[in-house]
């Protein structure tokens, strides 16, 4: 029979805090969030590659100032994460990690991004979805959409009218 082990053997990740997501890629890595962090308090990406975890991005590549909710990946190798983190205007924001450094994705925040992402997926087209806690001007929640140069309201404005949270979004192979 099969039985169960700790990837990077007994406490390799050691995670200090709850695992809220867990990714992986096309190449085989596992990757983990949610609030545990490292010895400087910031929340991190890690990346497990078949032998040992590291912090994507290295040391307070991202420093997270609060969890990692959702983790996806998109077909160029790009890997993003959202949660309860913020940037500096205390916006919460959808990060990408290019394969050398964290950047923001757009400003998520020009749509009514104001409260936690709590789900994240990108579509084969590489559009990336956003939902969570936010809401439009009308106080609706709703999907957003990054096409690539700037995030939209899914479906235009009021397109879902949402009157609670959104916990978790999915793509289609069709889109």
């Amino acid at each position: 029979g099969s039985n169960w082990s700790e990837l990077g053997g007994l406490d390799g990740l050691g995670a200090n805090d709850y695992i809220y997501a867990l990714y992986a890629d096309a190449a085989g890595n596992i990757y983990a969030g949610g609030v545990f962090s490292n010895g400087n308090g910031n929340c991190y990406l890690a990346k497990f590659n078949g032998n040992s975890w590291s912090e994507v991005g290295g040391v307070d590549g991202l420093a997270a100032d609060d969890g990692i909710y959702s983790i996806c990946g998109d077909g160029s190798g790009n890997i993003y994460v959202a949660g309860a983190f913020e940037n500096n205007a205390f916006n919460s924001y959808v990060a990408k990690y290019n394969g050398t450094s964290w950047s923001e994705l757009g400003v998520l925040d020009a749509i009514g991004s104001g409260d936690i992402i709590s789900s994240i997926c990108c579509d084969p087209s590489g559009n990336v979805y956003a939902a969570g806690y936010f809401t439009n001007a009308s106080g609706k929640f709703f999907v957003a959409k990054y096409n690539g140069s700037a995030w939209n309201e899914l479906g235009g404005n009021n397109g879902l009218g949402g009157n609670d949270e959104i916990h978790t979004i999915c793509s289609d192979p069709s889109g």
